[in-house]
């Protein structure tokens, strides 16, 4: 089962996820955390690095997808293989958010996205908090990134890109929900892991 953790950076995403994660290892819930940016593996570092230094959406794009699809292929394909309940930080969405521009559109990413056959996620959780407070968020960072840097107007044209993907996704037939990420940790952690073993239990009376 795959569980995806979408959002704006300082969105939370990534707490939420920690957050979840813990909660359903307290119901007894053993699951896998990954993400394809952030590991330490080389091909993981040399890819963030090429991302932060491209010069445009096409460039993006390109470290974007080889990195997506070497993380497939290495980590996420064989964890969903041995049937493993995996939360990932961030997936097709972020693409659509962050790359899409008037040459690459939605419709692009998604077929590009099937054309690679790479998984459709279980429950897809767009973490929606307002662009002040992402910012905010982001001061207290101390390694900022180029995105960290950018304008509250960057961040809110990403947010609305994350709800128009959200409708594109949702037409497809892909599980979004949206969690308000301006409400406690602790509160978000306890609705997003009820709702995973919602799904959880629906899927095993369906194998059953």
């Amino acid at each position: 089962m795959l569980i995806v953790f979408e959002g704006i950076d300082g969105s939370g995403k990534s707490s939420v996820l920690a957050a979840v994660k813990q909660r359903l290892a307290d119901l007894g819930v053993e699951c896998e955390a990954t993400s394809e940016f952030g590991r330490p593996e080389d091909w993981s570092v040399d890819a963030r690095e090429n991302l932060m230094a491209s010069r445009n959406a096409q460039e993006e794009l390109h470290y974007v997808m080889g990195t997506r699809v070497v993380h497939h292929e290495r980590i996420l394909g064989p964890l969903l293989a041995l049937n493993h309940i995996v939360l990932m930080d961030r997936f097709l969405m972020s693409t659509m958010a962050y790359q899409s521009s008037l040459t690459i559109s939605e419709d692009f990413l998604l077929q590009r996205h099937i054309g690679l056959e790479l998984p459709v996620p279980d429950i897809t959780f767009l973490i929606d908090v307002a662009s002040e407070t992402a910012k905010q968020r982001i001061a207290h960072r101390q390694d900022q990134s180029k995105i960290d840097q950018r304008p509250v107007a960057f961040f809110d044209e990403a947010r609305g890109r994350y709800r128009r993907a959200t409708q594109k996704l949702l037409s497809v037939g892909w599980d979004v929900q949206i969690i308000n990420g301006e409400v406690p940790l602790a509160i978000i952690a306890e609705n997003v892991a009820t709702r995973v073993m919602a799904k959880i239990k629906a899927t095993a009376g369906v194998a059953a």
